[in-house]
């Protein structure tokens, strides 16, 4: 018997618990609705099994809007940067990438003219040429024996598809190798938080995530 005849057996002689599991079997992907209300079957149907079907489809789709608010809400992601071999910072660590609402995102630490910089850039341009987003970021350089507070760094700015990265001085060398604070066992930690605050161009759904790179 195919779905939308047990269901019409089961609606027809009353048969209470196969019917309820008929209709969970049809809203766990397991079915499709369109298989069941879409079938000659369904005009023998009874007002109540009708009522029933109409409840479960509006539930569904109630489900899928918040579900699809949730991800359009999502516009923050966390990239954090582990260096442990600090001492050989000029070569650079970069994070892997994450996308934050719709777009690719990739951080790098590195040092140069004895500053140590963060670069934070948007790799969207990989994928289309047609695309902008106002970013507001906050960089910390983590205080790893929690005495002081993090050293922070705000960025609020465009991103364009010439325009595509943000380079900022995060803190000077000597200043930060004489921080027991900021460097401990010959590691630094970089925390970008990334907040995509507007955009326009190709869109991809996404989540909020944390995302880390160890760098040996």
């Amino acid at each position: 018997f195919k779905i939308h005849h047990k269901l019409h057996l089961a609606d027809q002689y009353n048969l209470r618990i196969l019917r309820g599991d008929i209709l969970s079997s049809i809203f766990d992907d397991r079915y499709s609705i369109d298989d069941v209300i879409g079938s000659d079957s369904y005009v023998h149907y009874s007002s109540r099994l009708k009522s029933e079907l109409l409840k479960k489809v509006e539930c569904a789709m109630t489900t899928s809007e918040n579900n699809e608010q949730i991800k359009d809400e999502s516009k923050f992601g966390l990239i954090q940067i582990c260096v442990k071999n600090f001492n050989e910072l000029s070569s650079g660590a970069r994070s892997e990438i994450m996308r934050i609402n719709g777009f690719p995102w990739t951080v790098k630490v590195y040092r140069q003219n004895n500053f140590v910089y963060a670069l934070i850039d948007c790799k969207k341009s990989l994928e289309s040429s047609i695309w902008k987003c106002e970013v507001e970021a906050e960089i910390k350089l983590i205080d790893q024996n929690y005495g002081a507070p993090h050293y922070c760094k705000d960025v609020e700015r465009w991103f364009y598809y010439n325009w595509s990265s943000e380079v900022e001085d995060i803190y000077e060398w000597d200043e930060l190798i004489e921080n027991d604070g900021y460097v401990v066992d010959g590691g630094i930690v970089v925390e970008v938080m990334i907040n995509v605050k507007g955009r326009s161009g190709d869109e991809f759904p996404t989540k909020l995530q944390m995302n880390s790179l160890l760098v040996p």
